[in-house]
């Protein structure tokens, strides 16, 4: 199984409640919506992280807003589901909310040791 992994920052105009809003309520949603694109996830989650001071480190705060995970059977399906043109609606929706030249991501395979 491979896993997309996307690293969230909002726009600097939005709040983090806009921002979390935006995305649970409205591109989650849409990005389900899109069978185009979705019929191609297995599994879809996004973590909001939490406002303010990160538990256990002092005054260190996330260096994201979030964090999504976008899982598929294997890169072909992965591929197929971003290539499809129906893409274009979910990418308009990104600009939206995301800062995406300040968003990271990364395409890795898991490895469970226990579970």
């Amino acid at each position: 199984m491979i896993k997309l992994v996307v690293c969230l920052k909002r726009k600097s105009d939005l709040s983090r409640a806009e921002f979390t809003e935006h995305w649970r309520e409205r591109h989650g949603p849409l990005f389900l919506e899109t069978t185009a694109v979705s019929r191609y996830v297995r599994k879809y989650v996004q973590s909001h992280a939490l406002d303010g001071p990160v538990p256990g480190f002092g005054e260190a705060v996330s260096a994201f807003d979030g964090f999504a995970e976008i899982f598929f059977d294997n890169a072909q399906d992965m591929a197929a589901a971003f290539g499809a043109p129906e893409y274009s609606i979910i990418r308009a929706d990104e600009v939206k909310f995301l800062d995406l030249a300040k968003c990271r991501i990364a395409v890795v395979e898991e490895v469970h040791f226990r579970e």
